[in-house]
């Protein structure tokens, strides 16, 4: 279902994926010649992606552990399990403190 995605694709073949791509790097090139602050640009970026850390690996481990998507031999179980939410957790929790941290320490602000 859905369109053809692939960089083995034609333009032909895959019409949309070029549009996307050609479009995500026309955006980007845009970006990179404005006159924006990038190393400000790139700071926020990274301050956003640390407070949806959380949000990423939570589903993630929702996705491997849950039994109605992943058979049983390939899925989360056991000890294994919750050392890997505990992993995922302290991950989340530092990447959220350190966000909080550049957002409080001013290193955001430009």
């Amino acid at each position: 279902a859905g369109y053809s995605h692939s960089l083995e694709n034609s333009p032909r073949s895959a019409p949309w994926f070029y549009v996307t791509f050609g479009l995500c790097v026309f955006i980007g090139v845009g970006i990179c010649l404005s006159p924006a602050n990038l190393v400000l640009l790139n700071i926020v970026i990274q301050v956003m992606n640390a407070f949806l850390l959380p949000v990423v690996l939570g589903l993630l481990f929702l996705l491997a552990a849950d039994p109605r998507i992943l058979p049983e031999e390939v899925r989360l179980a056991g000890w294994y399990k919750w050392f890997c939410l505990g992993v995922f957790t302290a991950c989340a929790g530092i990447g959220v403190a350190g966000g909080v941290w550049g957002l409080a320490s001013g290193n955001a602000s430009g």
